[in-house]
């Protein structure tokens, strides 16, 4: 108590020497200690809340104006010039940042492309390495960033197994070393102590097939493989019979999209022969103008001449017979048009083209295309392509399966087949490029070939 009463004697003491002193020139420091117990110095203004007032507070510099402004051209904080506007730079706006970090921009969600979440897929072999002895060695094309399927190991080939310890390769797979001795042990399957495969126990010591999709071949035309689940094996579809009756039509099975039937309609006016009765000629068919031309122009078996009909005619820019609607329509005489017209109505439901200055894109185009057009009359090198050829509104692709680990021999109805056809990981999108397997039977060897590494681009109408 004595010790505190003598500190404020002693404090006040000071504040009085303080107070006191005529010294003008030079006066007392002011000890600190004072505001801590409340004395305000004299004189002084408290600053306001808020921060520092000696200046304008703005958000920062102005706005950029990206007119004359390259894409990439910084214009604020993580923001570029790109398409002449201000933009946040980010992944998938089709410019490559490399200031942010960023290797690549495809802006599509493929990711065995080579671009993947704006960085490339691989820069150097080893990272593309699973380090599976069995799978081979894999590789990276530098060009394009995607990895390489490594040549699968020779079967025997001395392994190390997911649980530790030795195995060997069968079927780029590494499997226990006991495969083939006629017991089944973890992790085999099966163990039939045979080197016959599709009986239901492949070489490999797993199961033939363990649902139906273990025996799909790809090909629709072959129908529909079922595995029997009881004894593991493949059993034979039905072959789709393509033939519709009509004698309008023409009938064929595409692999990848099972019966495909098209109207023949030799004289392209839009009508199969079933309605026209005269196929060789354009004017000729159900429902069309009767002309001053001497025929049964409408199929009504009777002439009912009208000399110089008129007919409409809509305008046809790329000449393939479809046009995209009735602006420009002309009438001419005895159902004629003039070059760069057609006769079919584009009102009509099957008849309106969705794509008026390509002649490839029409309803009905059952061709395949690996490269996309222009959906509109301006387009920027940078815009999104389209692969509806056939103006159905969707874009469907032709080869539609991912193959399996391996290729598989089986023996369906006494003929010996290799399936495993397919994608090698994904399928890609429409004219993206991929690694495509065909598993094929070589009798001499007996064994199934694989293409894998195979590249080629997706198709798609």
């Amino acid at each position: 108590m004595l010790i505190r009463v003598l500190s404020l004697v002693a404090t006040c003491a000071f504040v009085l020497a303080v107070a006191c002193s005529d010294d003008t020139t030079n006066p007392p420091p002011q000890d600190k200690g004072i505001t801590d117990i409340g004395v305000k110095p004299e004189g002084t203004t408290p600053p306001k809340e808020g921060g520092p007032t000696d200046g304008p507070i703005t958000d920062g510099p102005a706005a950029v104006d990206c007119a004359s402004k390259t894409d990439g051209f910084e214009c604020g904080t993580g923001m570029i010039c790109l398409a002449k506007a201000c933009v946040a730079s980010m992944c998938g706006d089709q410019y490559v940042d490399t200031k942010a970090g960023e290797e690549c921009d495809d802006n599509n969600a493929d990711p065995a492309d080579g671009c993947n979440a704006c960085k490339f897929n691989c820069k150097a072999d080893a990272d593309c390495d699973d380090k599976e002895v069995c799978t081979g060695t894999e590789s990276c094309d530098t060009a394009t960033h995607k990895c390489k399927a490594g040549t699968l190991a020779a079967d025997g080939t001395v392994c190390t197994l997911a649980a530790g310890g030795n195995g060997k390769c069968a079927a780029g797979t590494c499997v226990t070393g006991s495969c083939g001795d006629g017991v089944t042990a973890a992790p085999e399957e099966c163990d039939d102590a045979n080197k016959v495969d599709g009986d239901g126990c492949e070489t490999t010591c797993k199961f033939t097939c363990k649902a139906d999709a273990d025996c799909d071949d790809g090909n629709k035309c072959n129908g529909a493989e079922k595995c029997d689940t009881a004894t593991h094996k493949c059993a034979a579809g039905t072959a789709l019979s393509c033939n519709d009756n009509q004698t309008c039509t023409t009938d064929a099975c595409d692999p990848a999209q099972g019966c495909v039937h098209t109207f023949i309609d030799a004289d392209k006016d839009g009508k199969s022969c079933a309605d026209d009765c005269v196929d060789t000629d354009a004017t000729v068919y159900v429902g069309a103008p009767e002309c001053g031309d001497g025929k049964d122009n409408d199929c009504d078996k009777q002439v009912d001449e009208l000399p110089n009909a008129p007919v409409k005619c809509y305008l046809d820019k790329d000449a393939d017979s479809y046009a995209v609607d009735a602006t420009g329509m002309v009438t001419n005489a005895n159902c004629k048009c003039p070059t760069g017209y057609t006769l079919r109505d584009p009102t009509v439901a099957g008849n309106k083209d969705c794509q008026g200055s390509n002649g490839s894109v029409f309803p009905g185009q059952a061709g395949w295309f690996s490269t996309g057009y222009c959906p509109s009359l301006f387009c920027l090198p940078t815009s999104k392509k389209s692969f509806d050829y056939n103006c159905d509104g969707k874009e469907t692709q032709r080869y539609q399966v991912v193959a399996p680990p391996a290729c598989k021999k089986l023996s369906l109805l006494g003929k010996t087949v290799c399936l495993g056809d397919g994608w090698v990981g994904t399928v890609p999108a429409c004219g993206v490029s991929g690694s495509y397997r065909n598993c094929t039977y070589n009798p001499i060897l007996g064994i199934c070939m694989s293409s894998i590494g195979k590249t080629m681009p997706q198709e798609c109408h």
